[in-house]
């Protein structure tokens, strides 16, 4: 048998027989690393490192009453008053129990603060009161945000009572407003989605986190990706409790599900590409004359 050679061309040596612009279109919507793999083929690409690749704290942190004080005033801590706070959480025990605290302007998403509730503080109760405490007087409206799989009964609660509800009740004063969606977005869809954002600022989303969320900034830094391309999972003992965790991953994953609710619309249209869905539908044999208007039945239709 005869030897054959398959020659496999990356997309960027194989531009003269794509449609004008293709390579740029994607370029548009992706972040440096997958443009490396995808596009020039790079064997080398940033997979298997961190999983945010494009955070850049020179880029993403600063103290954000310095750099807005229109919108912060020039305080201590960062915060409008005339603004809804939005919350969104991880459930997790260890090392502690995140909570992301942030506001927005237009598509602009601003991390004001964090609770990082450790051992023994680490209950809906502590986390809930602490964020009472530091926003007491707020009037303007909030709304949760998390991890859709806590919409779960608690078998050490009533039937129907998960975190959230929890949450709503301990945070009634505030007349919550509960914005979970039924379901996670996927791992790597949505990691892409948000290093793209990091990157590029598409469909004009912008993430600022103020440099007291050091929690926060520690995770983005650290956080590291499996070879699937979903978050690793790594974990550690904790030598005082014998208790293994993941050291990692806990604020980012609540700033994800924050992300991925206020910036819906961005982010269907990036997961498909920017395209409408087009579903044809076939014409019957012989149609009967049809009322005015009524074709559109058959034919092509754009969502």
């Amino acid at each position: 048998m005869s030897n054959k050679f398959v020659n496999i061309s990356s997309t960027y040596h194989n531009a003269g027989n794509l449609p004008a612009n293709y390579i740029a279109n994607q370029k548009a919507n992706l972040h440096i690393a997958l443009q490396d793999i995808l596009i020039y083929g790079s064997p080398f690409g940033k997979q298997g490192g961190e999983f945010y690749k494009c955070f850049d704290r020179r880029k993403h942190v600063g103290k954000l009453t310095e750099l807005y004080p229109e919108l912060f005033g020039t305080g201590k801590k960062p915060y409008c008053p005339t603004r809804p706070l939005l919350i969104s959480v991880d459930e997790n025990a260890m090392p502690y129990f995140p909570m992301g605290i942030y506001q927005m302007e237009g598509l602009n998403l601003y991390k004001i603060d964090e609770i990082s509730a450790e051992w023994p503080n680490n209950t809906v109760n502590y986390i809930c009161a602490e964020f009472t405490r530091r926003y007491h007087s707020h009037t303007a409206g909030l709304s949760i945000y998390g991890d859709a799989t806590s919409q779960k009964d608690d078998v050490k609660q009533e039937k129907g009572v998960d975190l959230y509800r929890l949450m709503v009740n301990q945070l009634i004063r505030f007349r919550p407003l509960l914005m979970v969606g039924r379901s996670n977005p996927s791992v790597s869809g949505r990691g892409d989605f948000i290093n793209t954002v990091l990157e590029k600022e598409i469909h004009g989303c912008k993430l600022m986190i103020d440099e007291g969320c050091t929690k926060t900034i520690t995770d983005y830094q650290n956080t590291k990706e499996a070879p699937d391309r979903t978050k690793d999972k790594h974990t550690i003992t904790d030598p005082a409790t014998k208790r293994s965790y993941q050291p990692f991953g806990h604020h980012t994953d609540e700033g994800d599900y924050i992300m991925c609710s206020v910036w819906a619309t961005p982010y269907s249209k990036y997961t498909s590409g920017d395209k409408p869905f087009n579903i044809m539908y076939s014409l019957p044999r012989n149609p009967k004359p049809p009322r005015p208007g009524a074709w559109e039945a058959y034919g092509k239709r754009i969502f």
